[in-house]
């Protein structure tokens, strides 16, 4: 095996070499000569990388450059195999485009010997220490800084963070640009790598779309070779943007469609700079894989974040909770995906998740299966089996089987689902580390998290009853207010309130108060609205009844009886107590809460009504004369009104030092009572 593939490579590297030279004779006219080489690298996993199916995990060697390396079955996965960032040529680097707007200002930086041609170099600023222990809480990690090269440029940052966890069969790196262009300018960044696939660089390329992606674009580009697999993977958990282009086919297109947009074109100036979309299935294909981002305009700093996978296994396994997000004792289904790239169906499928402390088989599993074929879930194939017994603590997959994928490229994915529950409120990690066991199946399991809210909210809506008169009004304060959550009373802010129903439009509920109001008008008699409380989050919920009683509005014939008052010259102030006086409702006196009062008009306009009380006032003193105000009272619940009219006569001052309004019918006595004490005379006509 290692003969052929130094064949290969014997027949391969003198045509590269060829390209080499080329391409310095080009960068001699257009711009700076390459710099691939790394100042420095790190390893991570340094032990592993040895181990059939990636047993070890993996082992990385990270250039300050932007380059890696990787081993797996202790052979280099990215061409050059035999060589790393810091020691020989190595077919892989970030790449960054700046277009400032024109042909003379459109720049590409990268590190990678492939397409050297092409573009300008970064400069290496500088490269972490490795830091972590290579566990899920504490990932091996590292992190390097570059920055363009070109001074134009030189102020835009680049550092990339690359993250390791033991055994997992990728790498997860984040790229971070900072100092952007604020405006005239267009920024685009890629992740370029030549794969070589344990022993030979021919393969078809593939991509995949999860169930969470509706975008159109694949979030797993990559390609394959028999059991061998190599992708660029993104995942929703990172809360960075999918790639908006991608590419699996000949190794020296990507670079060159960063540069000008054509497979061919090595001048930067001209073409978008845009990966073609394309994915080459020809298991002929010296091949590679590429993704791009499109940095949106203006943007201070940009990050994305991906994995850069490798297994040896013609079939990988993934899983995920749905829903990921329970109230304690609810269930969540764990679905296990079997996906297998190649043309051959696999059989003797195993494994092994040993669910995280807290989470639990159901009490109902509910085991379902589409394997081998996919499509609809149902009972287990003869030969599978799946040990989850209800409260089990693991879940054991054995003799599965998987079909043929359709055609090289493609991928056929079959699945295993078993619903799970937790009563304990947290967050619970299901990874890599969980997943033991394996037979004839790669671990491609993420880090999927169950989160658990606290026990779900004991909900208690009670039914209210209330009051009102045609007048309309409020008939409950606030429904709420005999409602529980959990035994305490319910609050405003703590539930969502809504209306669920009314039988009359004119019984509403006021949802930031919880008042229900009936409008004036409303028929006699019994009208119900329903309405519906739920916790924080939307569940539980409970609903109740109002009942609101419109009561009848009683006598409503009103009679409004004219008004005549009399006052001396300079009085002001009240002239007439109440309007009300001598009106009738029903034939008994008025009561000013069984009415409405209004003002129809006045002849002066210091004359004025004061609808609160039914007096009457002057606002200053008037002339001697005859004044006149118009009222209207009407029935407080039912469409009954009457109007009469108020005159005040202003008489010339005889004696006394002051004046006050006297009805004209007033007593005698206090009449003589008034020339004693040398006070006003008041006298009141009806």
């Amino acid at each position: 095996m290692q003969r052929r593939v130094s064949q290969v490579k014997r027949r391969r590297l003198p045509a590269r070499a060829k390209g080499w030279l080329l391409g310095a004779a080009s960068l001699a006219v257009a711009c700076a000569v390459q710099a691939g080489g790394a100042d420095s690298q790190r390893e991570l996993n340094p032990s592993g990388g040895q181990q059939p199916q990636g047993a070890d995990g993996l082992r990385w060697a990270i250039g300050s450059n932007s380059q890696i390396q990787v081993w797996l079955n202790g052979q280099g996965q990215v061409y050059d195999p035999n060589n790393t960032p810091s020691s020989g040529s190595i077919y892989n680097s970030v790449f960054l485009r700046v277009d400032r707007g024109s042909d003379a200002q459109t720049r590409v930086y990268h590190n990678s010997n492939t397409n050297t041609d092409v573009g300008y170099r970064f400069t290496q600023v500088s490269q972490s220490a490795v830091s972590g222990a290579g566990t899920s809480a504490s990932p091996w990690a590292v992190t390097t800084v570059l920055k363009p090269a070109e001074a134009v440029d030189a102020g835009i940052t680049l550092m990339i963070r690359d993250e390791y966890v033991a055994p997992e069969l990728w790498l997860k790196r984040r790229l971070s640009l900072s100092g952007l262009p604020a405006s005239g300018a267009s920024v685009k960044l890629y992740q370029n790598i030549d794969t070589y696939l344990l022993g030979s660089d021919r393969g078809p390329g593939i991509v995949r779309t999860a169930a969470w992606n509706t975008t159109g674009v694949p979030d797993l580009v990559g390609v394959t070779r028999n059991a061998q697999f190599e992708a660029l993977w993104h995942t929703p958990g990172s809360n960075t943007p999918l790639w908006d282009r991608y590419f699996s086919g000949h190794y020296t297109y990507p670079g060159n469609q960063i540069c000008s947009g054509t497979d061919n074109g090595t001048s930067c100036k001209t073409g978008t700079g845009d990966l073609s979309n394309l994915v080459d299935t020809d298991t002929g294909t010296d091949n590679g894989i590429a993704v791009q981002w499109n940095v949106p305009a203006g943007a201070p700093q940009f990050e994305v974040e991906y994995m850069i996978s490798f297994a040896q296994s013609a079939v990988d396994l993934t899983k995920a909770f749905a829903p990921a997000v329970i109230d304690a004792g609810q269930v969540s289904k764990l679905t296990f995906s079997i996906n297998n790239r190649t043309t051959s169906a696999v059989s003797g499928i195993g494994f092994t998740d040993n669910l995280p402390a807290g989470v639990k088989v159901a009490a109902t599993p509910n085991v379902q299966t589409n394997c081998p074929a996919g499509g609809a879930m149902g009972a287990l194939p003869a030969g599978m089996t799946v040990n989850a017994a209800a409260g089990a603590g693991s879940i054991v997959v054995g003799g599965a089987s998987v079909a043929a994928a359709a055609a090289a490229g493609a991928e056929r994915t079959c699945q295993v689902a078993v619903d799970v529950t937790s009563d304990v409120p947290g967050s619970h990690t299901n990874g890599t580390a969980n997943i033991t066991n394996l037979s004839n199946v790669a671990n491609f399991v993420g880090s999927q998290v169950l989160r658990v809210n606290g026990a779900a909210a004991a909900i208690d809506a009670v039914d209210d009853a209330g009051a009102a008169t045609a007048a309309g009004g409020v008939a409950v304060a606030n429904v709420l207010a005999n409602d529980t959550v959990n035994g305490a009373p319910a609050a405003l802010g703590a539930v969502t309130l809504s209306l669920v129903s009314s039988s009359n439009p004119g019984i509403t509920l006021d949802v930031a108060t919880g008042a229900v109001q009936a409008a004036a008008g409303l028929p006699v008699g019994s009208h119900t609205l329903q309405y519906r409380i739920c916790a924080t989050g939307g569940s539980p919920c409970d609903t109740a009844t109002v009942t609101v009683t419109i009561g009848s509005a009683g006598p409503t014939n009103i009679v409004a009886q004219p008004d005549q008052v009399r006052v001396f010259e300079g009085a002001t102030g009240v002239v007439l107590p109440s309007v009300l006086a001598n009106d009738t409702l029903g034939g008994n006196p008025v009561q000013l809460a069984q009415v409405v009062l209004t003002q129809r008009s006045s002849s002066h306009p210091d004359l004025s009504l004061d609808p609160a009380t039914g007096s009457v006032r002057m606002a200053s003193p008037l002339g001697v004369g005859s004044y006149t105000l118009v009222y209207r009272v009407c029935h407080a619940m039912a469409p009954n009104c009457a109007e009469a009219t108020v005159t005040v006569v202003v008489a010339p001052l005889i004696v006394g030092p002051s004046t006050t309004p006297v009805p004209v019918n007033a007593p005698l006595g206090l009449l003589l009572l008034a020339s004693v004490l040398a006070l006003l005379g008041v006298r009141r006509m009806r």
